[in-house]
């Protein structure tokens, strides 16, 4: 390479590890705050003051604290070996990730706490349910027969609206667990998440 190319390169590794700082430096400080307080009621401000960060850096790194947030959580709450290589053999894959789900919940409890009135903000919702809509569908894809035939379902629209279902119960019942304070027994916790996506036809085969 020439040296106007090397050059180039140079100046792009350092700005990448500026963006990965800046992007650190403000998760961190969400993190933080939204151990306070709602995360709905942080200022762009507040969290520029806490990162070291300018306004300008945080907007060109993210659009608000909430989604600073929702990512943290959703890259905390790791499915990969259950989505990947399902559950041991003889387990329960479910199980498995219904444990991950109260174990990620267990180590930002203080989060959930503060954020959960009685609803999570919506972008935080969803990083749940996208989760966990990751692990039924993993689930349904080791075992289709699984899935209830509608008849008139001639586009197969049925698939979509039992998964959400189900990932709607494990995120109303993780909701519950938080308020209610039972998160902080693991085995209640996974055994009732566990129960709240148990219609016959989610069975392990």
């Amino acid at each position: 390479l020439g040296s106007a190319a090397c050059h180039a390169q140079a100046v792009s590794r350092r700005s990448d590890r500026r963006r990965r700082r800046g992007r650190t430096a403000l998760r961190d400080a969400v993190v933080r705050l939204a151990a306070t307080r709602p995360v709905g009621e942080l200022s762009v401000s507040e969290v520029c003051w806490e990162a070291h960060v300018s306004r300008d850096s945080f907007y060109c790194l993210a659009s608000s604290p909430t989604d600073v947030l929702a990512d943290y959580l959703y890259e905390d709450h790791d499915v990969t070996e259950v989505v990947d290589a399902g559950a041991p053999a003889g387990g329960d894959s479910l199980v498995v990730a219904m444990r991950l789900l109260v174990q990620h919940v267990a180590r930002n409890v203080v989060i959930y706490r503060r954020n959960v009135e009685p609803h999570l903000p919506a972008v935080v919702q969803d990083a749940l349910l996208r989760r966990t809509r990751e692990v039924i569908e993993a689930h349904v894809r080791r075992s289709p027969h699984l899935v209830p035939r509608v008849p008139a379902d001639a586009h197969g629209l049925a698939h979509d609206a039992f998964v959400s279902y189900l990932a709607f119960a494990v995120l109303g019942a993780t909701e519950s667990l938080v308020r209610s304070g039972g998160i902080d027994d693991e085995e209640l916790s996974v055994a009732v998440l566990r129960a709240a996506i148990s219609p016959a036809w989610v069975g392990e085969a």
